[in-house]
């Protein structure tokens, strides 16, 4: 049976943006666009199978036990908490060094100039070099319990926060300085281009220190607006120029020189910001966040603020912006989609599992996992556009998500069997 846009009524992805007093922005996928092969999508959902035709994986890692983090070194992508504790793999997915040292660890290692990692372990900050031996250990937490995970800056030290104290310490292990914050918060220290440390608080500021330990300036607009909790509910992201963003009552953008707000938007988020919903910004300045009633909505503003383009794709999980513009961002419970820097959709990566935040190889692989164990190597943007262009034409690309069928650029909703 021949199905047709007009029977099914397909409905545009671009989400109008009226209800939030955001600007309308122009439909970029036009339903009735010809070559649009709307027949092998209904073979496919009528057998049942909704297949995935977008970015393969070159390989599938098991890294050996549940809660491994991912990070790209000189010496190329470390597995941080498997088993063994440390494994250093290839561009083909094998296990080219491995140390087995290593203890519970707090999450979000940081790389080291040498190739190696920082990693927060109870107490105590250790380094291991790139073979995977033990750098080094040092004693931070006298409650044995380190708040933070780490960061690391182009100077080669490393940043970790024990509750109200946030600490830099050299790649040899010598502690730098310290500095003293009134109320710490549970996530990492986030390293800027130029080396500058932001550090958000539970109270409500955000702290920008120069590697030196330096004050440069403290943004206190929120302080005490949480009621006991933080009102910043985001990470800190700090975009390629230094540009600062976050989610807190709204979605927030400062300068990163002067701490200043150089703008902020309401996404009419329901139920407000999420640890997961942590803006990204790409290197034009572009900053990328989730939206809507639901946060089922990916949103693009320029650098000014500007909305650029929406999209409702389902209830985002993490967005990581694209090195060469645009986003990557995961849906809970479903796949990796990526979004070019004009919302077109590309790509989707999708093996019925819940992925983690990916990371760019400088090798040119997109990396991500399922579940902290089985990592995957992507297929770079480029490589898969080219791909695209060689050949006949695809079928057009059709998944199901979270209540939703997606056919060629436009979504489908479904519909439940009649009783």
């Amino acid at each position: 049976m021949l199905v047709s846009s007009t029977r099914i009524g397909l409905t545009p992805l671009t989400r109008p943006l009226a209800a939030s007093g955001l600007e309308e922005p122009q439909d970029r996928f036009e339903p009735t666009s010809p070559g649009l092969d709307l027949t092998g999508a209904a073979r496919a959902l009528a057998s049942g199978r909704v297949p995935t035709v977008d970015n393969p994986s070159i390989w599938k890692h098991d890294a050996g036990s549940h809660g491994t983090e991912l990070v790209w070194t000189r010496a190329g992508l470390t597995l941080v908490g498997g088993s063994p504790f440390l494994q250093r793999l290839s561009t083909a997915g094998e296990v080219v060094a491995r140390g087995e040292e290593g203890v519970s660890y707090g999450g979000d290692p940081a790389p080291r100039l040498d190739g190696g990692v920082y990693v927060s372990c109870t107490s105590e900050l250790q380094a291991f070099g790139s073979s995977g031996q033990l750098l080094w250990s040092k004693k931070i937490s006298p409650a044995e319990s380190l708040s933070t995970g780490t960061a690391s800056g182009p100077e080669g030290n490393c940043y970790i926060c024990d509750h109200d104290t946030l600490y830099a310490v050299s790649p040899e292990g010598e502690e730098l300085w310290t500095k003293p914050l009134e109320s710490a918060w549970s996530r990492p220290p986030v390293v800027g281009p130029d080396g500058t440390v932001h550090m958000a608080t539970r109270d409500g500021e955000v702290y920008a220190f120069a590697p030196d330990g330096k004050e440069k300036w403290r943004f206190s607009e929120l302080k005490g607006g949480g009621y006991g909790f933080s009102p910043i509910k985001t990470d800190v992201a700090v975009g390629p120029d230094g540009t600062v963003s976050f989610g807190a009552d709204k979605l927030y953008v400062l300068d990163g020189v002067t701490g200043q707000v150089r703008w902020s938007q309401s996404l009419g988020n329901k139920r407000g910001f999420e640890h997961y919903d942590t803006p990204a910004i790409d290197r034009q300045g572009n900053v990328y966040a989730s939206g809507g009633e639901e946060r089922d909505t990916v949103m693009a503003f320029s650098r000014d603020g500007h909305p650029l383009w929406s999209q409702q794709l389902g209830p985002t999980l993490h967005l990581t912006a694209r090195p060469e513009g645009g986003v990557i961002m995961g849906i809970r419970g479903g796949a990796l989609m990526c979004l070019s820097e004009q919302g077109i959709h590309e790509w989707t990566f999708q093996d019925r599992n819940t992925f983690a935040k990916p990371i760019f190889g400088e090798d040119g692989l997109i990396y991500t996992s399922s579940y902290g164990r089985y990592v995957y190597g992507l297929q770079t943007p480029a490589e898969w556009a080219q791909k695209l262009t060689q050949g006949p034409p695809r079928t057009p690309q059709v998944f199901d998500t979270e209540g939703r069928i997606i056919v060629g650029g436009v979504r489908v909703p479904k519909r439940r069997p009649r009783p």
